[in-house]
């Protein structure tokens, strides 16, 4: 995600460990924990809104395309029944 590698996180380390020292170093890596577990929880929280939203427009979409279809497959059955309906009468006559 942040393309950090191993020498970059030591001298990530380094740095915090010179600015802050080692006394406040749980406090600061237990903040981070917490910061980093609400960022994932409110990424989860935005897929499963983005997930839902995407199953409603899916459903919304397979309606918008199933009602023309069935509509023209009732509109071609009735034509096939009229025309099955002129051959019968064609032929008794």
């Amino acid at each position: 995600m942040f393309d950090i590698g191993l020498p970059e996180l030591l001298l990530i380390g380094v740095v915090v460990l010179l600015m802050f020292g080692p006394e406040k170093l749980p406090e600061i890596a237990r903040s981070l924990g917490k910061g980093m577990q609400k960022v994932k929880q409110a990424q989860m929280q935005f897929q499963n809104e983005l997930n839902s939203v995407k199953e409603e427009m899916k459903v919304q979409e397979d309606d918008l395309v199933d009602d023309p279809i069935k509509e023209m497959k009732k509109n071609v059955i009735k034509n096939v029944d009229d025309i099955k309906k002129n051959l019968r009468n064609l032929n008794n006559n």
